[in-house]
């Protein structure tokens, strides 16, 4: 069952420090690749155990069967993001580790997330990742400007995902907003679209007006909110 929540316009303001400090952030080195086939595609299968841990850790769920999390790498861009640590063993010497993952699709919504009219085209945010030693350092933000700005050359205005997650909602607004982007948000309800609550921890936010509205998802049956973000300028 579909339900759609109407057209929420982007607020002037969102409560909240938005921003890591100097001392909170640890840069990253970012790469990105178009057009990959998948798991087994050579350019990404050396990382793929490094990107399924990085899946499980920010899920909170170790139990998660391996090739389900296979499914979900690759796709028309992906990218990874990779820190450098120092080694407490082997004399303090320093390893350099995915910590990032994201991945974008172009195509129709009823093709990738079942809603729609058949012809609505956009690029769907397909998956996107933080180890959580990285997470709260604006890197998730990283990742969903880079896909949007992917979309934008590529002239799609329209930019959509599926989540049970304030979280992803809230960070691809800010996102938006930090590029000074205009948009209009759709959410529609899609009822036991996982079958289950995805987190360990059912996420929320400090923003009552975006968490009352995940309040209202059944997270056991695994309801989810398709977003359709519509990207400005709207009206004179």
């Amino acid at each position: 069952m579909i339900e759609r929540r109407g057209i929420i316009p982007s607020p002037s303001a969102l409560e909240g420090p938005r921003f890591p400090t100097p001392e909170q952030f640890t840069p990253l080195d970012y790469e990105i690749w178009d057009k990959v086939s998948g798991p087994d595609d050579p350019r990404i299968a050396e990382y793929v155990e490094e990107i399924i841990t990085v899946m499980k850790m920010a899920f909170g769920r170790p139990d998660f069967p391996e090739e389900d999390m296979r499914n979900h790498i690759g796709g028309d861009l992906v990218i990874l993001g990779w820190a450098e640590e120092v080694l407490q063993a082997n004399g303090g010497g320093r390893e350099r580790r995915v910590v990032a993952y994201a991945s974008l699709q172009w195509g129709r919504l009823r093709d990738l997330v079942g809603v729609g009219n058949g012809e609505e085209q956009g690029a769907y945010l397909a998956a996107a990742v933080v180890d959580p030693a990285y997470q709260k350092q604006g890197h998730y933000r990283e990742l969903t400007k880079r896909r949007i700005e992917a979309a934008l050359r590529r002239g799609t205005g329209t930019i959509f995902t599926r989540t049970q997650n304030p979280k992803v909602e809230l960070g691809i607004r800010r996102a938006l907003e930090k590029m000074g982007i205009s948009y209009e948000v759709e959410r529609i309800l899609v009822h036991a679209a996982y079958g289950e609550q995805l987190t360990s921890i059912r996420p929320m936010v400090k923003e009552r007006a975006i968490q009352d509205e995940y309040d209202q998802l059944d997270y056991e049956r695994g309801d989810a909110f398709v977003l359709v973000f519509s990207c400005g300028p709207f009206g004179s």
